[in-house]
């Protein structure tokens, strides 16, 4: 009876899928939220840190953080782009690595 248990307890737990949970963005200031499960979007500038918003979609969050870095870099065109946000896409919508 033991055996037979055993066995049973076994082909349960070998037959559960097991999803794997995505814990980092590709994206430059995109962070994923395990509780709610969707993505976070934020961004730093002058020690202040910005949230941007929560997102379904990772991209849409990217695409939030690109659209307030660009701000950010209109609004102080005299700063060394080394202190500047550096943006996920480039304004044509392609992908910039970082």
């Amino acid at each position: 009876a033991t055996a037979a248990a055993a066995a049973g307890a076994e082909g349960s737990a070998g037959s559960r899928p097991v999803r794997k949970l995505v814990k980092t963005s590709q994206y430059r200031g995109v962070r994923f939220c395990k509780k709610s499960l969707k993505w976070i979007a934020s961004i730093s500038h002058k020690a202040k840190v910005r949230r941007l918003g929560v997102f379904t979609s990772e991209e849409l969050a990217a695409r939030a953080y690109d659209a307030a870095a660009y701000e950010i870099i209109a609004q102080q065109p005299d700063v060394p782009a080394r202190h500047q946000p550096k943006p996920n896409f480039t304004r044509e919508g392609e992908r910039i690595p970082y």
